[in-house]
């Protein structure tokens, strides 16, 4: 398994030098790409000190990607295409010219004549120049052994990320464990690491394991550390909460809302929160009560298919909960109660369903 990296630097002097042996760093208002063999990608850039507002060559961000073993050169393609995408997507790219500098003389005879291009490279090529006539760029050969800047970094990175997973797993067994010691410990030899795995945008966090397991202390623990991982949702779109409920950590659930009762209203995969899946799954008319008082305005979300809870009850011939949240409706004591009542009940899903209709269709005449 190889990996690379990308490196977001900022140079606030121009470099006038032209050598060859050396990496330089890109001028005023262009972006640049250098490739180090199939270990790195770095890419700096000039020209946004205000915007920035940080020293000279200090380092802004890494990004790693894990990539299937293969040979260098098409290492080397794959990597310039993640990089050319990100750069695309990128705020900055009408900002200048993008430099890609790579040490390979293939590759760079492959981009800039594609159907010179082996068989075997040619869907890469084709799909680096895809993302290259999006943006003013250019591509030049460089020495891979004077690129002493880059080598560097890319062992630092392989080392790095390899010692981020063994932390990662080391957290998520303390997690299953409910080890809280441990979870100190690890804090101890890495302070920082709650916050490395908040920056994740999807990632099955300590918290999300420990919900999950019905470790309430080892949960709490973390969410008083660091609450934003509260909210945070794992690869399946699940909150750490969601997690809780869904293997049925019913006390887990309710210690976590005694912390937090915005919990409530996190939307997870389909943009279902805490009551759409209760509502659709069992009769706990006590949680279903708990997410209300918490969060009675939660009554009125709805799911990507514009579905409220009241219609997933409905579809799913749950009545008593049908009646139960049609009379917490005309119950509510809230000067917008009666509003809340007419918005939901005649809200139509994706279908064009209201929940009457619904009910209706499914013969409940007592709803």
């Amino acid at each position: 398994m190889g990996f690379f990296a990308i490196v977001w630097s900022i140079w606030l002097q121009r470099n006038e030098k032209n050598v060859r042996d050396e990496w330089c760093a890109p001028t005023m208002g262009s972006f640049k790409f250098n490739t180090d063999g199939p270990w790195l990608v770095a890419l700096a850039w000039q020209g946004l000190m205000e915007f920035l507002g940080i020293i000279r060559g200090e380092v802004l961000a890494e990004f790693s990607k894990p990539i299937s073993s293969c040979d260098p050169a098409s290492t080397e393609l794959v990597a310039i295409r993640e990089a050319l995408s990100l750069f695309v997507n990128s705020k900055w790219c009408k900002e200048g010219t993008f430099l890609v500098e790579t040490y390979s003389s293939n590759v760079l005879s492959w981009i800039c004549n594609h159907v010179s291009s082996s068989v075997a490279f040619k869907g890469l090529v084709d799909s680096c120049l895809l993302v290259c006539a999006k943006i003013k760029w250019q591509i030049q050969l460089v020495d891979r052994f004077g690129n002493m800047a880059a080598d560097k970094l890319a062992k630092s990175v392989d080392r790095s990320v390899s010692s981020m997973d063994e932390i990662h797993e080391r957290l998520r067994g303390a997690a299953q464990a409910g080890n809280i010691d441990e979870l100190y410990a690890i804090i101890g030899e890495d302070a920082h690491v709650l916050e490395s795995i908040d920056k994740i945008p999807f990632f099955d966090a300590p918290l999300h394991v420990a919900s999950a397991a019905g470790h309430t202390d080892f949960a709490i623990e973390v969410m008083k550390l660091k609450p934003s991982l509260a909210f945070k949702l794992n690869p399946g779109g699940f909150s750490p909460i969601h997690s809780a409920l869904q293997n049925r950590q019913k006390d887990t659930v309710l210690d976590l809302l005694g912390i937090d009762k915005e919990l409530v209203c996190v939307k997870g995969r389909e943009g279902k929160t805490l009551l759409h899946y209760i509502v659709g799954e069992s009769v706990d008319v006590g949680l279903i009560i708990t997410f209300l008082l918490c969060c009675p305005e939660c009554i009125q979300d709805v799911t990507n298919r514009n579905e409220s809870a009241l219609h997933i009850a409905a579809q799913n011939n749950l009545l008593e909960v049908f009646q139960l949240l049609v009379g917490w409706l005309r119950r509510t004591n809230n000067k917008d109660g009666k509003l809340w009542e007419n918005e939901v009940l005649n809200w139509k899903n994706k279908e064009g369903d209201t929940v009457l209709h619904i009910a209706a269709s499914k013969n409940q005449p007592q709803a």
